[in-house]
């Protein structure tokens, strides 16, 4: 039985850039609940993972909204797209008088062809969807804060319609990355590429 609606998240997006089995099996294949034996929610709160997270925002907003007169910080701000049907939560939106600032917190710097630049690219789709103009977007991790260039604008639109596409068909399109990364991946013991 299908799951897919006909809407998808900016993670799912964002997943499809890195894998389109990946996505697809996110959505169509078992329920497979899972987090690292290492990294339990309790972890999580003993080394204060969200205090980090919260760390690595405050640290960005101080540093990107210093030239401009805040009217507004939203943390996990929800916006959506009917048009496109995308939906997404931007860690934090830093609304100034003359311009909007995206910043999404990773805990680790991204490399260059990172999908998390495709997920802020996403998040600044949706922004402009929802009336916020002049929208910036940052990557900001604890050892520094990586502007996204607009150009992954166009690489989240074509994901986005990539990935209705993917999530339509019957069964999963080929992996786009070498199959040393399937070894990692939690749906590799039911991808039939792995």
């Amino acid at each position: 039985m299908s799951s897919y609606k006909g809407r998808i998240t900016a993670k799912l997006v964002s997943n499809h850039y890195w894998c389109p089995a990946l996505a697809w099996l996110k959505v169509h294949g078992p329920g497979i609940a899972w987090s690292p034996p290492h990294f339990t929610a309790e972890h999580a709160r003993l080394i204060g993972y969200d205090d980090l997270i919260g760390s690595i925002l405050r640290d960005a907003v101080e540093k990107l909204a210093q030239d401009c007169e805040i009217t507004g910080i939203y943390r996990e701000k929800r916006l959506w797209s009917s048009a496109l049907r995308v939906s997404g939560s931007i860690d934090a939106l830093v609304t100034c008088r003359d311009k909007n600032i995206i910043i999404e917190a990773k805990l680790r710097h991204p490399r260059r062809d990172d999908p998390a630049y495709v997920q802020a690219g996403v998040y600044m789709i949706l922004a402009e969807h929802n009336d916020y103009r002049g929208v910036e977007a940052y990557i900001a991790s604890p050892e520094n804060i990586v502007k996204v260039n607009n150009t992954w604008i166009i690489t989240a639109l074509k994901e986005i319609r990539e990935t209705h596409k993917t999530l339509s068909m019957n069964s999963p399109p080929p992996p786009k990355r070498p199959s040393i990364t399937c070894r990692t991946c939690i749906y590799r013991r039911v991808c039939p590429y792995s």
